[in-house]
């Protein structure tokens, strides 16, 4: 029958815990304690989590819905705003060897970083982040997500022993008989996945009394989780006769972040769980590592925990005296705000939900103002016709009404009380100072402050300023990402197969070879750059790739050609089309300088220049030889000398010269010279 085997992270089957210790019953409910106590203390601000939600989409007040919200929602607007300046794309993630040029791991971190890139685009971790957004931004201030790697197994009649780890002797004792590796039922994992979840700030666990903002610090953190039944009895081989006892959804009102009234009572064959990891050395006198950490999982309406062992997320090494794998909770807390003393932060719609509330009284008056401010008339009793003044009365008239004289003085309009001009620009600085607290302002949604003059030393002081608040916030996300994937890494060197189904080369697996992941997690550091999770459009992205074609394309240290397909892709073109291998190089030919005159091609060397012409790709065809002799002779047939006229043209040219008739004068030097050089 299939198995389901879950760990690091998740769940895994496991043995009864011990209640042989004198200690287990009063440690489980100390647990149990400290978990009921978060409870009460989430319900609080769960009350504000929801309101913020509701908020968000435009609902102020438990009795309006969807369809009769506000005609406005300016946390809506923001947070989106916000949601794409700190994280709109996911980021790769790069890891660098120990320092030092001499490294041995050093070709085989590209392989692994790969590896890694790869099981965090697969884990959907880009997924989890989006919908973290805006926990962090609008509901909470706070977000969560737990790294995890499940896998499914079936028993199988397999070698006692694996064939690849067996010594050269025991494979001779193999041959001969005098070894035996028998065939057992052993699990055999037939699928496996990592994964990346967000976990809802309503379902986060946290010690009530932890003031930092690094929840690594804390003594623990945990989770509030539910599955089916039919899961929950194959990861924690559980008899049919508990089902009553430990289903059943008993979440009320008060543990929703969003209005469920109509879904209370559904969920009856769900199992709830709450799931705590704790660094062990400070829950037990022997604890063996500050690194160590303790895995707890309690169902709903049992006592004792279903799960009371090591985190199987990081394993002890004998030989190196440390822990491999993750040293690191798997559920990471992120926030961008720090409230001193109070581990939970305000989020932006909370501190600016006063404002808000103005500016909502503000746009329900100009309301009442319109529906009120509707235009009254009046008319002149005595001089309007009798007969006339109850249709007046009624408004049916919108034409021309006839009276008695001047209608000017018969017939008039009501005058109208003007809304406030102070209460508009009251609602002009609420809004400033909403701008102030969220760090967004016009120009950040793309459009131009509605008042005053603008010139771009302004747009870009604002911008610049944005960018440096921003970017401090950015960093903070950068930093829960690098979380994230720094478990994801230990995850990895656990339980990876490192098949060439995710796309791994011989080439590559030879590489990885290499490295010792054993000490992977003590001698690498992950990181990415900060502005790497905002998302560039395809021109930005082309400029980027042409300026780095032009500088580096020529030195030889570079592959062009992902670089062109990508490129080619970007223009909208198919890089498999128009993308070609470039043709093989030619031997360099060698540089030869010659010299001749005119009188070397009738001597000796004659042939001999002529044929290494040829051969260079200098010499005359036959028939561009032919003409040049053709040319040749037409040019010796030529004249020579001052053409003399005979009745108005040319007919013969004189080609004497005529004798010098004072044959004892000499030039001046100079001139001598420039007729030397003529």
């Amino acid at each position: 029958m299939a198995n389901t085997e879950m760990t690091a992270g998740e769940y895994t089957s496991t043995s009864e815990p011990d209640d042989s210790r004198p200690d287990d019953s009063s440690r489980y409910k100390m647990w149990l304690g400290e978990i009921s106590s978060c409870k009460q203390e989430k319900r609080d601000l769960i009350d504000d989590w929801s309101t913020n939600t509701d908020y968000r989409r435009g609902k102020n007040s438990d009795a309006e819905s969807d369809a009769t919200r506000l005609p406005f929602a300016i946390d809506w607007a923001y947070t989106k705003t916000k949601q794409a300046s700190l994280f709109s794309q996911v980021p790769q993630v790069i890891t660098n060897s120990e320092p030092g040029e001499d490294s041995p791991y050093k070709p085989a971190f590209p392989v692994f970083q790969k590896r890694l890139n790869y099981r965090l685009k697969k884990a959907k971790v880009g997924v989890a982040l989006r919908e973290m957004m805006p926990d962090i931004i609008s509901t909470s201030g706070i977000c969560a997500a737990i790294v995890a790697f499940e896998s499914r197994s079936e028993k199988r009649q397999l070698p006692q022993y694996d064939p690849a780890t067996l010594t050269e002797q025991q494979m001779m004792g193999l041959q001969d008989g005098s070894f035996k590796n028998p065939l057992i039922e052993q699990p055999y994992i037939t699928d496996r996945r990592f994964t990346v979840t967000r976990i809802s700030p309503a379902d986060l666990l946290w010690p009530v009394e932890f003031v930092g903002s690094d929840f690594d610090d804390g003594p623990w953190i945990g989770r509030t989780g539910r599955i089916s039944w039919s899961e929950a009895k194959r990861k924690f081989e559980l008899d049919d006769n508990l089902k009553d006892k430990v289903t059943g959804d008993t979440r009320t009102s008060q543990d929703y972040l969003v209005d469920r009234n109509d879904r209370y009572n559904r969920g009856k064959d769900i199992v709830s769980f709450d799931e705590i990891f704790y660094w062990h050395y400070k829950y037990h006198s022997d604890g063996p590592s500050y690194k160590a950490i303790h895995h707890l999982v309690f169902l709903n309406g049992i006592t004792k925990p279903v799960i009371d062992e090591m985190w199987k997320g990081q394993q002890y090494n004998e030989e190196t005296g440390d822990y491999i794998g993750s040293c690191r909770f798997p559920i990471r807390v992120g926030t961008i705000t720090y409230m001193s003393d109070e581990a939970i932060p305000p989020s932006d719609s909370s501190i600016g939900r006063p404002m808000v509330d103005e500016l909502i009284h503000d746009r329900n008056d100009m309301k009442l103002q319109r529906k009120h401010s509707i235009p009254v008339r009046w008319f002149d009793a005595n001089r309007t016709p009798v007969e006339l003044q109850s249709n007046l009365m009624q408004g049916d008239y919108e034409g021309m009404v006839p009276v008695n004289g001047d209608g000017t003085r018969i017939l008039g309009e009501v005058a109208r009380a003007n809304y406030p001009r102070e209460n508009h620009e009251m609602s002009r600085i609420v809004r400033n100072d909403l701008n102030d607290t969220w760090k967004v302002g016009p120009n950040q949604t793309g459009t131009m402050a509605s008042s005053g003059e603008h010139s771009a030393t302004e747009a870009d002081i604002v911008q610049n300023n944005f960018a440096t608040q921003v970017g401090y916030e950015r960093a903070m996300i950068v930093e829960l990402f690098l979380g994230i994937a720094d478990v994801m890494a230990g995850l990895v060197v656990l339980y990876d197969d490192f098949d060439t189904t995710a796309g791994l080369s011989d080439n590559e697996k030879q590489r990885l070879a290499q490295l010792d992941l054993k000490r992977i997690n003590h001698e690498t550091v992950l990181s990415i750059r900060t502005d790497a999770t905002v998302l560039l459009d395809s021109s930005q992205r082309y400029d980027r790739l042409d300026r780095f074609a032009n500088k580096w394309g020529q030195s030889g240290f570079v592959n062009m050609k992902p670089i062109a397909e990508e490129m080619a892709a970007l223009t909208q073109l198919d890089p498999a089309t128009v993308i070609v291998d470039p043709a093989p190089k030619g031997p360099d030919q060698p540089n030869i300088s010659l010299r001749f005159a005119g009188e070397d091609l009738v001597g000796e060397m004659g042939p001999y220049i002529i044929g290494l012409l040829a051969k260079s790709g200098h010499g005359l065809t036959p028939d561009e030889l032919q003409s040049a002799f053709q040319m040749y002779a037409a040019a010796m047939q030529l004249p020579t000398g001052e053409p003399q006229q005979v009745g108005g043209g040319i007919t013969e040219r004189d080609n004497t010269v005529p004798d010098n008739p004072n044959p004892d004068w000499n030039l001046q030097p100079a001139i001598d010279k420039r007729e030397s050089a003529e």
